[in-house]
């Protein structure tokens, strides 16, 4: 049961070095990934996003 002051879960982050890669891989599984967004800092990152409301990073 999901109380007022629980805070669940809204998504994961997975490292690693080659995006490109890890795009391609998930696309080949079947997700569809969204746009690569790119950082001011330095850093990109590619979401899958599920009709619950919690993503993949």
């Amino acid at each position: 049961m999901i109380t007022k002051s629980a805070h669940p879960l809204d998504h994961l982050v997975l490292p690693a070095q080659n995006l490109d890669a890890v795009r391609s891989r998930l696309t080949s599984l079947g997700f569809v990934v969204a746009p690569t967004g790119i950082h001011p800092f330095g850093t990109e990152n590619a979401c899958v996003f599920f009709t619950d409301g919690t993503n993949l990073e």
